[in-house]
């Protein structure tokens, strides 16, 4: 009797172990698989970002690709205008051109400032100057004249057109010529470092050279027309004729100088441009698909396709 109660107790005791093993090994099971689950749903949702990172790294590369194209249609197009000369910012030489009204305008500075007077009568005297020391009258160049003579009488605007003259052309084309002449000297690889000759040369006719030229120099004509209202008109008074020669002769630098510049200038910043800024290499095409493919494969991730679970 006592045997098979023995007996029954350890069949009670070992279907007990089972269905606890049993339960224990379903839940092993059912936890496998929700970890087998989650891990799937991320793997997609690492994949989805990567292709949407990709997506976006291909529509960028695709945006560089048509400003590229669209550069290398506009270089294409400069490039044509340059060599058929259709394009004034690519006329030739524009710093020789600057630079020789320039210097022209530094001889005009030296002789109509400086030197010359033109006499009306050959029985008029030169100009004039007394000495403060003996009080005695002597011929006196324009240079050392005009600036007591401002307030002269018959003369006062002559002295004022020296004066202008000296003043304007030492402003304007004394600078430009020293800074032509230092460009021209200048190191190559030195043209773009800093406040060099080049860079100077082109500021200096972009604004003063362009614009001081049309206004300042407008003055020095404007002056002797003031001059020949001073004496009336009158073609035999002294002043005449020298008046008449300054407004010839300065009306001719002050367009000459002006329209070089206008014409030119456009030129000579391109001319910079093209040796300074542009430095960076031309866009190259075929590296787009490079870029997109690097780009793909930084942004996308090894995943584990949750499967793994057998």
């Amino acid at each position: 009797m006592i045997k098979k109660t023995t007996l029954l107790s350890l069949l009670a005791m070992s279907a007990m172990a089972q269905d606890g093993f049993g339960d224990a090994a379903n839940n092993a099971i059912d936890s496998a698989q929700d970890a087998a689950d989650e891990g799937a749903a991320i793997a997609d949702g690492a994949s989805d970002d990567a292709e949407s990172i990709a997506a976006d790294a291909e529509g960028d590369a695709d945006a560089l690709l048509a400003d590229g194209t669209e550069a290398a249609k506009t270089a294409s197009n400069d490039n044509a205008a340059a060599a058929n000369g259709d394009d004034w910012r690519y006329w030739a030489a524009p710093s020789l051109w600057i630079g020789i009204i320039q210097t022209v305008d530094v001889v005009w500075w030296f002789i109509w400032g400086w030197f010359v007077y033109i006499k009306t009568n050959t029985s008029d005297d030169n100009l004039r100057e007394v000495s403060w020391t003996t009080g005695v009258a002597f011929d006196a160049l324009p240079i050392a004249w005009f600036w007591n003579n401002t307030a002269h009488p018959t003369k006062g605007y002559t002295a004022l057109t020296y004066l202008f003259v000296w003043l304007f052309y030492l402003l304007i084309s004394v600078p430009g010529m020293i800074f032509w002449i230092w460009q021209l000297v200048e190191a190559e690889e030195d043209k773009c470092v800093g406040a060099s000759g080049t860079w100077l040369f082109k500021m200096w006719s972009e604004y003063p050279g362009l614009y001081g030229s049309w206004i300042l120099y407008f003055i020095t004509v404007i002056s002797p027309i003031q001059q020949l209202g001073q004496i009336n008109g009158d073609i035999f008074a002294a002043g005449y004729t020298n008046a008449i020669v300054q407004i010839v002769m300065l009306s001719l630098t002050w367009i000459a100088t002006g329209v070089i510049h206008v014409l030119f200038v456009p030129a000579l910043n391109q001319e910079w441009t093209d040796r300074c800024e542009n430095k960076a290499a031309p866009v190259v095409v075929e590296v787009i698909d490079e870029v997109i493919e690097a780009a793909v494969e930084e942004v996308e991730p090894e995943v584990d396709d949750g499967n793994d679970w057998d």
